[in-house]
């Protein structure tokens, strides 16, 4: 009889501590979850506030892009200027020349 006696404590024992560690898992698996939902709550914020920056950095890489496209242009047209500037150079000489030629 005292052993059926140590076998049904050790039963309701094992019950016991059977129900604590299955009550101790649901406890823990909700605060997991608990858990997770805030993560990926900031994690979505986090996203959320990161797009406008992005954005930013897009336009303000965009807009030196634009002046570097601004400034080549203007390094085009300033070519272009000395170029004509040149070509004058050589005709007013060339006129000098040849005006030279006919009074000789």
């Amino acid at each position: 009889m005292e052993i059926l006696g140590l076998l049904l404590l050790k039963l309701l024992v094992v019950l016991f501590l059977g129900n604590q560690f299955l009550y101790q898992v649901q406890v823990n698996t909700k605060l997991l979850v608990l858990i997770m939902v805030k993560f990926i709550r900031q994690l979505i914020l986090v996203i959320l506030g990161i797009i406008p920056i992005m954005l930013e950095l897009v336009l303000g890489f965009q807009h030196v892009y634009q002046v570097l496209d601004n400034t080549k242009l203007l390094f085009l047209q300033l070519a272009q200027v000395l170029v004509f500037i040149l070509q004058i150079y050589l005709w007013v000489s060339q006129v000098h020349r040849d005006s030279k030629d006919l009074k000789v």
